[in-house]
């Protein structure tokens, strides 16, 4: 994925005014993305589960790709934060695009 690093603060804004609408929005449904956004004066990588009006889960990218300058721009994630979890008995698990690469 290619980001405006330029843009960062408009992106994570207009995360944000995403994320509010989906969250009005999602009543049975479950909704999985990733948005970028500002964290302590930091930007992340962050996905985002939402279910009945509520974020029910978010995970930072912990596992930054170098190639296309992403640690340049973003804050990773830990490791220790990648771990399943459930909505209605349904479990989920969740890798971030270069995530995918690394078996641990």
């Amino acid at each position: 994925m290619i980001f405006d690093y330029d843009n960062m603060d408009k992106a994570s804004s207009f995360s944000q005014m995403v994320i509010e609408k989906l969250i009005e929005i999602a009543e049975n449904q479950i909704i999985i993305l990733t948005v970028i956004r500002k964290v302590d004066n930091a930007f992340v990588n962050q996905a985002i589960a939402i279910h009945n009006h509520k974020i029910v889960h978010t995970q930072e990218k912990s596992k930054l790709f170098k190639l296309g300058d992403e640690d340049r721009y973003f804050v990773s994630g830990q490791d220790s934060k990648i771990k399943p979890f459930e909505i209605n008995g349904i479990k989920i698990g969740i890798l971030i695009c270069f995530e995918l690469r690394f078996k641990e």
